[in-house]
């Protein structure tokens, strides 16, 4: 049987833990409508333009124009293929042209996965609290999700590639 020093010891751990997680899920919200307001706000970019006009509104139903997209022809700098067909399913499901927050909705929810993948390496003791703040406060990271560009979507697969690769487990997701 537990005395009472002991069980005032869990509550106040107990307690320390959930303030913890209420702070880390505010900052996350913090980081988030950061990025998003930086994505409504911010003008579109050569970059996301370029990619909107030549690959974001193709018909994804052509063999023939996939083929074309997916050739040495549709490789080049601006062509982030994930990317592409993101913007592109955003564009068909809504049927809005040349709206820059849909461009850059695919960027956002890659962000959330990452914000997502971030807090469960944190609970999983992956690594430390330091590492955690260093992972999400990255300026450059956090220009990268606000932008249609792709890099950001290719930070969040890598990272949660890397999380998986040293959880050793089978399925990151499941546990």
């Amino acid at each position: 049987m537990m005395n009472v020093q002991e069980t005032n010891r869990k509550w106040i751990d107990n307690k320390a833990i959930r303030l913890l997680f209420w702070l880390l899920f505010g900052y996350f919200l913090l980081l988030f409508a950061i990025v998003l307001i930086r994505s409504i706000v911010s003008g579109i970019t050569y970059d996301e333009a370029y990619t909107y006009m030549n690959f974001g509104r193709i018909d994804l139903f052509n063999y023939n124009t996939l083929r074309h997209l997916y050739s040495k022809a549709g490789c080049i700098a601006n062509n982030h293929w994930l990317n592409s067909m993101l913007i592109n399913l955003c564009h068909l499901i809504t049927g809005v042209d040349y709206n820059e927050f849909l461009i850059r909705l695919p960027s956002l929810v890659f962000f959330v996965l990452y914000l997502i993948g971030v807090g469960y390496g944190y609970k999983r003791k992956q690594f430390s609290l330091t590492t955690l703040f260093f992972l999400v406060s990255n300026y450059y990271l956090l220009e990268f999700y606000g932008l249609a560009r792709g890099y950001g979507m290719a930070n969040t697969c890598v990272f949660l590639h890397s999380l998986h690769i040293k959880s050793g487990s089978t399925l990151i997701i499941l546990r």
